[in-house]
């Protein structure tokens, strides 16, 4: 099935990101939180949709904490679409179904502009400052 939605391993989370040729995005979420539990009929409708045009994957945030941490997840569901690997927009919580997909229409349209019109900052995690 095309619209399938893929679980993400932290082990291919590098891999992701350098080669997806679409956009894409990420729910990521908690097996526990109730918010992610209503959201996702929405997302796997969002995923039947737009099928051909982005690919959907889902996070589950406790099999690694650096990753959330690293784009600034707070709480749960949060959802990221990606171009280019880059992220374009943040959604948090569960919001209405109709603001979810024109974040990926927005993302459709305006995603490759933006990732391009942006300087990334290189973080290095270490102990020293």
């Amino acid at each position: 099935m095309e619209g399938e939605i893929k679980e993400i391993e932290v082990t291919n989370w590098s891999t992701l990101l350098n080669h997806q040729k679409k956009p894409f995005m990420i729910m990521f979420y908690n097996p526990t939180c109730q918010h992610c539990k209503i959201m996702y009929p929405s997302f796997i409708k969002h995923a039947e949709k737009f099928k051909d045009k982005v690919k959907f994957m889902k996070f589950n945030i406790q099999q690694n904490q650096q990753i959330p941490y690293f784009y600034g997840i707070q709480s749960t569901p949060t959802f990221i679409f990606f171009c280019q690997s880059q992220p374009i927009t943040v959604l948090t919580g569960a919001v209405h179904p109709t603001i979810l997909e024109h974040a990926i229409k927005d993302g459709l349209l305006h995603g490759k502009h933006c990732a391009k019109n942006r300087t990334p900052i290189d973080y290095e995690f270490s102990g020293y400052v």
